[in-house]
């Protein structure tokens, strides 16, 4: 089975609550895929439930739905020291599944996206179960686009168009085959603490340039979305009942983004990237500021990632006062950006995260780039 987004965070609140035993103890779910769930559950299964809430920078932030247990193997609460885990119910209860926990580089920043792989304090990489596979998908938005970009309208800056969703349902594929043919999955592709490919967004009150590096013109935002431990009253973990509403936030969680390179482009060794982020005519951003006549400039856009374009030239880019790479730069011409982007494509084929049935509809998204070139 799989979910994506509030059905993906029900998958992680179905799991974790023991309901992947049927009545006679036999299995429900053999293989389980929460897709762009970020770290949290939902108000499923709770007195009073609101199953739409979630937790957001700038809304639905007390809302009992980004809680401990975050991981899927056991951890402890920095905070409470209770000890606890996605997945313990159904591991005691011997009706663990196979799981792909699939999630883009937006979830980091605003759905506490590390915390599932990651310490509680956010200090450390979580010890990940054999059973467990963590993918993350770079230069790309909550919602997967078709490649092609579009104009702004809820952000400050056009919205990542980033196709990602090929890749999702290749992972499918390959849980099926993981489940059927007991063939194993790809490798964990995320960004880690240990290598430095995971970092904080902000240090000394400033943004962390290896988390964004500031460009002319462009805002970025004055903190990320990180969940808090709220005090929902006395029967809340026995009963789910709220006896205290609004909560009091007694601490926050540490959250982590990917690093990204000196384009702000995320990584290709950390992360699964999009041909069209892997050789990328733009900074794919996985965050977007809220346009000004919403409100609440500095704050992040709901769900959403940005995009900037090259410059087409390196003289036109540092005329316009920007450092980063441009199109001729980085490509001498279209067929070789072409060649480039066919080779990754081909590479995400063998690595297993994309079926070749879909290297079509990329290459089609590259050929209609010719215009871009000088």
């Amino acid at each position: 089975t799989y979910g994506v987004s509030q059905s993906g965070r029900l998958l992680r609140q179905f799991i974790y609550d023991g309901f992947n035993a049927d009545l006679d103890g036999r299995s429900v779910f053999e293989g389980a895929i929460p897709i762009i769930a970020g770290g949290g559950y939902g108000m499923f299964n709770m007195r009073f439930a609101m199953p739409t809430r979630t937790n957001g920078h700038h809304s639905n932030y007390l809302y009992p739905n980004d809680l401990f247990p975050f991981t899927y193997g056991n951890s402890t609460d920095t905070y409470t020291g209770r000890q606890d885990g996605v997945l313990t119910r159904a591991r005691l209860a011997g009706v663990e599944p196979k799981l792909m926990h699939i999630q883009t580089s937006n979830e980091y920043w605003l759905r506490a996206g590390s915390l599932p792989h990651t310490t509680p304090d956010g200090r450390a990489d979580a010890v990940i179960p054999d059973n467990v596979r963590f993918y993350t998908i770079g230069g790309s938005q909550h919602g997967s686009g078709n490649g092609r970009p579009r104009a702004a309208s809820s952000g400050q800056l056009p919205p990542n168009p980033s196709m990602w969703m090929p890749i999702s349902d290749s992972l499918l594929v390959a849980m099926n085959d993981w489940v059927v043919k007991e063939e194993l999955p790809p490798p964990s592709r995320y960004p880690r603490i240990a290598d430095g490919s995971l970092v904080v967004s902000h240090q000394g009150g400033d943004i962390n340039p290896a988390a964004w590096n500031q460009l002319n013109g462009i805002n970025y935002p004055e903190s990320m979305y990180a969940p808090g431990l709220n005090d929902y009253g006395n029967r809340w973990l026995g009963e789910r009942i709220v006896d205290r509403h609004p909560s009091e936030s007694q601490a926050i969680y540490r959250t982590l983004v990917p690093q990204v390179d000196s384009d702000n482009n995320d990584l290709a060794t950390a992360t699964i990237l999009p041909p069209t982020a892997q050789v990328p005519l733009a900074t794919f951003m996985t965050w977007n500021l809220r346009a000004p006549a919403t409100g609440a400039e500095k704050s992040l856009a709901r769900l959403a990632g940005g995009y900037i374009p090259f410059a087409g030239t390196t003289a036109q880019a540092r005329a316009a006062g920007d450092s980063r790479s441009s199109i001729e730069g980085l490509y001498g011409d279209f067929d070789d950006y072409l060649a480039k982007y066919e080779a990754a494509t081909d590479a995400l084929i063998a690595e297993g995260f994309l079926l070749p049935g879909f290297k079509a509809a990329y290459m089609e998204i590259a050929q209609e780039n010719e215009s871009l070139f000088p």
